[in-house]
């Protein structure tokens, strides 16, 4: 008769085996070390090859699953004619293992599952080993696969028909570094063009489809079905990820996106977890009605994605081929056999087979987990696991390392951003150009509106240069360079602010000229500046109305806030205030005038660089001769921190001037302390000589007016003399 697992673990190690008989009553610390016996993966393995066909079949089931209900499983390999009824599937509480030769050979669930949870392959409670818990014999309510078995045992064997690559017309390839640019893209098209959503809060159609464009890849086409289910599936993640948020019935994009310093397999991780999370139910009435579906329908999903770690990598397998092998591993993957069986009787094939076509050429593809194969008539017919992409999404790839980014600026005004770009200077990027092709090295284009977007967010041409170069490693090319500044100029010229309302120009010709413009003279009132003029107030001549009419004339009118914008002024170290806006608002003159003076190009405009002087710091210090008045004041025109060294530049203008005197003193130094206490005590020298404070005894300091008396001294006792300046 062939050796049981039992009779192999207790001719190997009897007293794990005791051990395991007695951990309820044994303490508590025990256990730790009792697990990391059962743990060793050789040990796990040899048990596993050991197994006889009953066992095998349940450890094949529960690697496979993770977790299972031990009735659904018992009922399943009844069913199978595997193991014998067993009634009920709870059994007492203290349910004790008894190593009897007809109990060993049994093939009933209860005796099959002692001798697993024996061999320490299964657990009752919490899938691992480590849990406090303490070990049953009893299945009872759930069987586990413990995570250290999980990582030990090979992967069960299974079939699939594999197709040639001939057999599909069109292959969709899933990336997950692509993926990854797709929140990226879409965060950048609603950047500029908010989503729209119904009164019912579902996404609106038409803005679906142009944010669908946002996100192709590569140029592929998708149709009208597949283009509102990717755009719904990444808004819907994103907007749980803190990507996009919704705001008076848009969905806008996040000033600061969560995934910026996160790697692309932690991130893609993440957006797995959100979509297992929000689950999706099934179209049909019964089950949509019921509670319980979204949590089912959840570990369906994460199911799946175990079963696509057994599927080989790098082949065609057929969706017919997978979801048979499925219906084996899981035949109450979405509904229980309750479910199944109620009126009327639906096949397995009718629910669980679309589920998993859809999750597989859907979630599990966008995410770059899979490509995906159609046929002539643009059906799923089959799907390749990429490794990289599945490894990647499970947050299992590699930990990537940032790298310096590279771009490629043509001639053209094309941006190319190679690989690998960080998203921080991606999303840099796309704050002054467009983004045209998502792409593994994404395209961007430079554009009269991209830099006026620039320019109203208060990035100059010159920031917006020194970043490219910095990017490119090289200078732009002459004729990009030329229209960039052309372009930022003609946004320099007319500016409408809503905080008076008020059109403020850059010289008074202009002003004038559009002052006579018939079409434009409704929209004007009174002239309050040789460039400013009050605009009207009404709704049919507001300033929105007057910025198209200026766009038809040629004129793209920056845009400011009704409030003066907080931070419309830079500081530099070298104490310069430089206006992010191209004309500067006039309602920060008065501010302006208290802490610094105009730069040499003032003239009908307040300038654009203003010099902070000691004199203005002077003038606002309190009677403390403290700093804080005039930092305070300088706060308002540029909050946040100010430079550390321009800080103790204005500090030290604050305080009072030190005083200090200079003045010159004769010192005589002679080669002894003897000779210097000589000349000290000398009649005809006294008053003439006083020893150097702080210095050796040799130093003498000779007053001014005894200066000959000290030389002809010195002469009549035979001294040298010499004269010079000491170093």
């Amino acid at each position: 008769m062939n050796p049981t697992l039992l009779d192999l673990l207790s001719l190997v190690n009897e007293q794990v085996l005791d051990a395991i008989r007695l951990a309820r009553l044994a303490p508590q610390q025990s256990l730790p070390a009792l697990a990391q016996q059962l743990a060793e993966p050789e040990a796990i393995q040899a048990a596993y090859r050991a197994l006889p066909v009953t066992e095998k079949t349940i450890m094949d089931r529960l690697l496979l699953r993770g977790t299972d209900q031990a009735a659904p499983l018992q009922i399943e390999l009844v069913s199978a004619g595997l193991i014998e009824s067993d009634g009920s599937p709870k059994v007492p509480n203290h349910f004790r293992y008894i190593p009897h030769l007809a109990r060993s050979t049994s093939r009933r669930f209860s005796d099959v599952t002692a001798r697993l949870l024996t061999a320490g392959l299964v657990f009752t409670g919490e899938p691992s080993f480590f849990s406090p818990q303490p070990l049953d014999f009893g299945p009872g309510e759930t069987l586990c696969v413990p995570a250290e078995v999980l990582s030990a045992l090979p992967q069960p064997e299974s079939k699939f028909q594999v197709l040639d690559d001939s057999a599909a017309s069109t292959r969709r390839i899933g990336r997950g570094n692509l993926a990854h640019l797709r929140f990226f893209a879409l965060w950048e098209h609603l950047s500029r063009q908010p989503l729209r959503l119904t009164i019912q809060g579902e996404f609106h159609r038409l803005d679906l489809r142009k944010a669908s464009r946002a996100l192709n890849i590569g140029g592929q086409t998708l149709n009208d079905r597949e283009a509102q289910e990717i755009t719904e599936f990444y808004a819907t993640l994103a907007t749980g990820l803190g990507i996009l948020e919704t705001r008076d019935g848009l969905l806008v994009s996040c000033p600061e996106p969560s995934f910026l310093g996160l790697p692309q397999a932690d991130f893609l991780f993440l957006a797995l977890e959100a979509f297992h999370q929000r689950g999706r139910l099934a179209e049909a009435t019964e089950l949509a009605n019921d509670v319980g579906q979204a949590k089912r329908t959840a570990a369906a999903q994460r199911a799946l994605l175990k079963f696509l770690q057994v599927v080989p990598a790098g082949v065609w397998i057929s969706f017919d081929s997978f979801s048979q092998q499925v219906s084996l591993w899981a035949p109450e993957l979405l509904r229980p056999r309750a479910a199944q069986a109620l009126p009327p009787v639906q096949k397995w094939s009718d629910y669980e087979r679309p589920f998993i076509t859809e999750s597989v050429q859907g979630p599990f593809h966008w995410l770059g987990a899979c490509d995906i194969a159609l046929d002539a008539v643009g059906q799923a017919i089959a799907f390749r696991v990429s490794a990289d992409g599945l490894a990647t999404l499970l947050g299992v790839a590699p930990q990537e390392t940032s790298t310096p980014g590279l771009i490629v600026v043509q001639p053209t005004f094309q941006v190319v951003a190679l690989p690998r770009l960080d998203f921080r200077s991606l999303i840099q990027l796309s704050a002054f150009a467009d983004l045209t092709r998502l792409a593994e090295a994404p395209e961007f284009k430079l554009t009269k509106s991209s830099l006026y977007r620039a320019a109203q967010a208060g990035l100059t041409l010159e920031q917006i240069v020194d970043l490219l170069q910095q990017w490119s490693h090289s200078p732009l090319p002459g004729n990009v360079q030329r229209e960039m500044e052309e372009w930022v100029g003609r946004h320099a010229r007319v500016t409408l602010r809503h905080s008076a309302p008020l059109l403020q120009t850059e010289s008074e010709a202009l002003l004038d000229q559009l002052l006579t413009d018939p079409a434009l003279a409704p929209f004007f009132g009174q002239r309050l500046a040789p460039t400013i003029v009050e605009l009207a107030l009404d709704q049919a001549h507001g300033p929105g109305v007057l910025w198209r009419e200026l766009l038809a004339r040629g004129e793209l009118a920056m845009q400011m806030p009704p409030a003066a914008p907080v931070g419309a002024w830079r500081v530099t170290a070298e104490g310069e205030l430089q206006s992010a806006a191209a004309l500067p608002d006039p309602l920060w003159l008065p501010l302006l005038q208290r802490v610094a003076t105009p730069g040499a190009a003032a003239g009908e405009q307040p300038t654009r660089v203003w010099t902070i002087t000691a004199e203005k710091v002077k003038a606002v210090v309190d009677k403390n001769a403290t700093a804080e008045p005039f930092l305070a004041l300088l706060r308002q025109l540029a909050p946040g921190p100010l430079p550390a060294e321009l800080v103790q530049r204005i500090e030290r203008w604050a305080r009072p001037p030190e005083k200090a005197q200079v003045g010159h003193v004769t010192l005589l130094r002679v080669g002894t302390a003897e000779a210097a206490i000589q000349l000290l005590a000398d009649r005809s020298l006294r008053g003439a000589l006083k020893p150097l404070p702080g210095a050796d005894s040799t130093w003498l300091v000779v007053k001014e007016d005894t200066l000959s008396r000290v030389r002809a001294r010195l002469a009549e006792w035979e001294v040298i003399v010499s004269e010079g300046v000491w170093d």
